[in-house]
């Protein structure tokens, strides 16, 4: 496990990467991460594009890949880090066409609904721009069309709730309807020009899901109304439409 409330984290990295030192990389971590094609799936992205670095020789760039989304997820922080650090060891690159997302697992899933309170995601955008007030490319992300933060509940409600409604929210719930994954994903990491950039955001992410958790509960129960994910899938119907919402305490 990752912590108290985090059983698994998974990352989403747009970027850039020489298709040969992408197939050494996944040779590498094949052979010193148990399980490593369990964890570890490769993809295409339409919206990004990385050139290759013009300091990289002519020869390298001749099979640079523009365009690669990289998903990790794993239950050991320090698998997860150390898969970062020797991806950008491998001269994988990012650029202001990419941002990262990271996918969390509860040890349980009811700690994803305090998320689901406007009062938990100011707390979140908050902790995030005192974190981040002086670099624009992080305060950014906060209107950016992929990753817009959320303003009242109702915006909350509808990314949860609202089948035809947008997954593009700094903490977006889509995912929490996965069957089998059920993680609440966090859209508002920007690209990272190395390894400790995006080290320093997992672990930012960490400590402020930690520190709202806590603030929520007492001995690991929510002390505030929150939504039971049991009872989402009540508040629409199958056409989409809003029904009356319910809140109930959830202990």
């Amino acid at each position: 496990m990752i912590g108290k409330y985090i059983y698994s984290l998974g990352l989403e990295l747009e970027g850039g990467i020489n298709s040969i030192s992408l197939s050494r990389f996944e040779k590498e971590m094949a052979n010193e991460i148990e399980n490593f094609d369990d964890h570890y799936s490769v993809g295409e992205d339409g919206s990004v594009s990385v050139g290759c670095p013009q300091s990289f020789p002519y020869e390298y760039c001749r099979y640079w890949i523009s365009n690669i989304e990289i998903r990790f997820w794993h239950y050991d922080l320090n698998t997860i880090i150390y898969f970062v650090k020797r991806l950008w060891a491998h001269l994988f690159r990012q650029n202001h066409t990419c941002g990262n997302h990271m996918h969390i697992r509860f040890t349980n899933l009811v700690y994803a609904s305090i998320f689901s309170l406007i009062e938990a995601q100011n707390m979140f955008i908050d902790e995030y721009k005192k974190r981040y007030s002086e670099n624009s490319k992080y305060l950014y992300r906060l209107e950016n069309r992929y990753s817009t933060a959320c303003l009242d509940q109702d915006c909350i409600n509808d990314n949860m709730l609202n089948p035809n409604g947008s997954r593009y929210r700094a903490i977006n719930f889509r995912s929490i309807t996965d069957k089998k994954y059920k993680t609440l994903e966090i859209r508002i990491m920007p690209y990272a020009n190395n390894a400790n950039e995006l080290i320093d955001m997992i672990m930012f992410n960490i400590r402020t899901i930690d520190m709202i958790i806590e603030r929520f509960t007492i001995n690991g129960n929510i002390v505030v109304k929150a939504f039971d994910l049991k009872d989402i899938k009540r508040l629409y119907n199958k056409n989409g439409k809003k029904k009356k919402l319910m809140i109930r305490e959830v202990y």
